[in-house]
């Protein structure tokens, strides 16, 4: 197993906020930088807001990444995760989905994590599918 980490930048945020009544559910699309990957992502949210502001959201990733253990390649990854709208900090966890993967990180399997506070951080912890617990390529 290895982990991997990067600070994160949001690139892009858009967010259907037609609907104003809580609860409600919202749709979004999100990018970030990743720039100790040298890699994006791109996100789609379903965002559900309670009356007090917070939320709770479910997520699918594609992570595009062309310094990831020195390989390249991308994955796609689903999560769930939380928002507390009084210090704006985001929770997340993730799975990468089983084949998915391209490239170096096509064996690749694994879970992570995002957070906000204290600072803007995505974890990977990855593993190849063939058992061996190392970063993957499909070149070895």
């Amino acid at each position: 197993m290895a982990v991997a980490t990067s600070t994160f930048k949001v690139t892009g945020w858009d967010e259907d906020r037609s609907s104003t009544e809580t609860p409600r559910v919202r749709p979004a699309s999100i990018t970030y930088d990743l720039p100790e990957m040298d890699g994006k992502i791109t996100s789609s949210y379903l965002m559900t807001y309670m009356s007090n502001g917070n939320a709770t959201f479910v997520f699918t990733e594609t992570v595009l990444a062309s310094n990831f253990f020195g390989k390249k390649g991308s994955f796609i990854t689903q999560g769930q995760g939380t928002f507390d709208s009084k210090t704006y900090a985001v929770e997340a966890s993730f799975s990468i989905v089983a084949g998915t993967g391209t490239g170096d990180l096509a064996d690749m399997a694994g879970k992570g994590t995002m957070v906000t506070k204290p600072s803007n951080e995505y974890s990977f912890e990855v593993w190849c599918n063939s058992g061996e617990h190392k970063p993957c390529s499909s070149k070895s």
